[in-house]
């Protein structure tokens, strides 16, 4: 992969750590920025977020390829199981989102759905 990619690993390390410093000062910010902008901000923060999920995709599988690519009993004995791993975790994916999506905020009708952001 390292010699498929167009960048530099070490570029593509300091491309994340900026998207991830953006995306949380962006977050952070958000409130004070309400207005008639926020729908640009918020586009704003949706591009990078969708950058920022790429290239740590990308740098992950570098990583593991460059320094997780070995074999030994542990690693042949979760491979066994990783078959049922793709089977049952979007059963469990999808209803830790739904748990996590409707964590009761203080302070919001219970008829409206309220949605908790951690940024």
């Amino acid at each position: 992969l390292i010699e498929q990619l167009d960048v530099h690993p070490m570029i593509l390390v300091c491309f994340v750590a900026f998207e991830g410093i953006a995306m949380v000062a962006m977050g952070s910010n958000i409130d004070k920025r309400m207005g008639s902008n926020i729908d640009k901000w918020l586009l704003l923060l949706v591009i990078i977020a969708g950058m920022f999920c790429l290239d740590m995709s990308l740098l992950i599988l570098v990583v593991f390829q460059r320094w997780a690519n070995f074999e030994t009993n542990v690693t042949r004995f979760l491979a066994k199981g990783a078959y049922g791993v793709y089977l049952l975790h979007p059963i469990v994916v999808t209803g830790t989102t739904q748990l996590y999506l409707n964590v009761p905020i203080e302070g919001i009708n219970e008829r409206q759905s309220a949605y908790f952001y951690p940024l």
